[in-house]
């Protein structure tokens, strides 16, 4: 058979297989619900104070829906969609953590037809999908409550239809970054090469469908742009506020070697496992000179190239992620899984089977080695926020202050968003000190018990949660009710 026969039959093989082996699906989702599992026993639960900032923004989207809940840089879909949740099961912290376990599922699931829309075969589809769903980082910015995960998900899912001959899957995909496009920024340039590639090929076949799918794909960038011309007189006020962010926090902007340096290597040290087996499956494709179509990777590869470039052009400008800026190109990661998967099961399939299992062997000790020496060694991410005392003093103040009553929060830090996430009713609860960079700090309430009085009368709060340090001026004009770690939950007494 010709080298385009086979690349024929392996096509009509993925088209007479479109309906997803349900087996497969359920291995892949049982991956990821273990390796969830796991994480939470070992202690993870957020990866910065965002993740509470954003279940407190989808509370007060329950209790008052609108296009743009945050009314900040974030973009929209994320809120709505927790916030929809909390309006049929209630706004707490544990609706917000059940519904990011559901779409860490949904986003390991969807790397599947990631895979197989690409030309995968069943097999290295099914690889593709378990080591998507096993990966640390992946998993944790999966059950963390942030869009990353599932928005990296989509976009790979988008990426890789950009090459797919049928329009349904090209609008599907269009659909996909375009919800993408509205949960993360970097999901931009992932649009708009899906535009770009159903533009070509719309004018090349005379395809409305496909004309129709360059428009969809910029659905999401289009809408963000008008809300900031009508909103904020500025279609793109975003990056000023990303900017002045970072500047007001110190940070500058990188260098073009540092940027590109520093994010290649958070790919390779934060999950060695991956870079191993993609370099192994990838050698292994050539040295085999496994047949396959290398068109089916070009435009999966300049989609997710143009993720690349975008978020080191933020970075140049000073505009990039305040901390963890690797969960950026987590899409990258995911788009190595799928190679991994096809390499191995293409390029194996070449080998005899003493040699393919001689090559299985040396692929489970570069493994073993990269688990066991690299990952403790270099492996190690930024730390991750523990706001386990936070949440058990809010989930205190949720049983035992009335409803109606507001509850004045005072941290060292932003540990007062997860008080208030899972206090549960953002509307009733207040930051003594928000501590936003960009604005003057607030006078110091805890100077003495009268300066404390004045301030929660000026607020109407008479419920207090505060640290131990505080707690000795708070003694002074309230009654201790409950107390959790370093915090403790006063109820004001009557001025006498």
């Amino acid at each position: 058979m010709t080298r385009a026969g086979r690349v024929g039959a392996a096509r009509a093989e993925v088209r007479a297989s479109s309906g997803l082996p349900w087996l497969d699906l359920l291995a892949v989702g049982g991956v990821r619900v273990a390796a969830a599992i796991s994480l939470w026993s070992l202690g993870f639960r957020a990866i910065s104070d965002d993740d509470f900032s954003r279940v407190v923004i989808a509370a007060r989207f329950a209790a008052q829906p609108m296009v743009d809940p945050s009314g900040t840089s974030w973009l929209p879909l994320p809120f709505w969609l927790t916030g929809t949740a909390m309006l049929v099961a209630g706004p707490s912290l544990t609706v917000a953590r059940g519904l990011a376990l559901l779409t860490a599922v949904a986003a390991a699931l969807l790397l599947y037809p990631a895979a197989r829309v690409l030309g995968v075969d069943r097999r290295g589809a099914l690889i593709a999908g378990c080591l998507g769903a096993v990966l640390p980082y992946p998993t944790r910015l999966g059950i963390a409550t942030v869009p990353d995960g599932y928005a990296a998900a989509l976009i790979t899912f988008a990426a890789a239809t950009m090459a797919h001959e049928q329009p349904r899957w090209r609008a599907w995909g269009a659909l996909a970054v375009t919800a993408a496009a509205l949960c993360r920024y970097e999901a931009w340039p992932v649009a708009a090469m899906v535009a770009a590639f159903a533009l070509l090929d719309a004018r090349r076949r005379r395809s409305l469908a496909l004309a129709a799918s360059a428009a969809l794909a910029l659905v999401g960038p289009m809408a963000w742009l008008l809300n900031g011309a009508l909103r904020h007189a500025d279609p793109c006020f975003f990056l000023g506020r990303v900017v002045d962010y970072r500047a007001a926090l110190g940070a500058s902007a990188a260098t073009p070697f540092a940027a590109v340096g520093s994010l290649l290597l958070a790919l390779i040290r934060l999950e060695p496992e991956l870079a191993v087996l993609v370099a192994f499956a990838s050698a292994n494709l050539i040295v085999a000179r496994a047949p396959g179509d290398g068109a089916r990777y070009g435009r999966f590869a300049l989609g997710l190239g143009a993720l690349f470039a975008f978020v080191v052009a933020a970075d140049l400008r000073n505009a990039a992620p305040t901390h963890h800026g690797e969960r950026a190109v987590l899409a990258l990661w995911l788009g190595a899984a799928i190679v991994t998967g096809d390499g191995f099961t293409r390029g194996l399939a070449r080998y005899r089977d003493s040699t393919r299992s001689s090559l299985g062997a040396a692929a489970g000790v570069l493994l073993l080695l990269a688990t066991a020496g690299a990952r403790p060694r270099w492996g190690a991410p930024d730390p991750f926020v523990d706001r386990n005392a936070e949440v058990a003093i809010g989930d205190t103040a949720r049983e035992l202050v009335p409803r109606g009553a507001l509850l004045a929060v005072d941290t060292a830090d932003y540990g007062f968003f997860a008080v208030i996430a899972a206090f549960g009713r953002p509307r009733e609860a207040v930051a003594l000190d928000e501590r936003d960079p960009r604005r003057p700090r607030s006078p110091d309430a805890f100077t003495s018990p009268s300066t404390l009085r004045r301030r929660l009368d000026g607020l109407h709060a008479r419920w207090l949660v505060t640290t131990a340090t505080h707690a000795p001026v708070a003694a002074a004009i309230g009654d201790e009710r409950a107390g959790a770690g370093r915090f403790v939950l006063f109820e004001l007494t009557s001025a006498e």
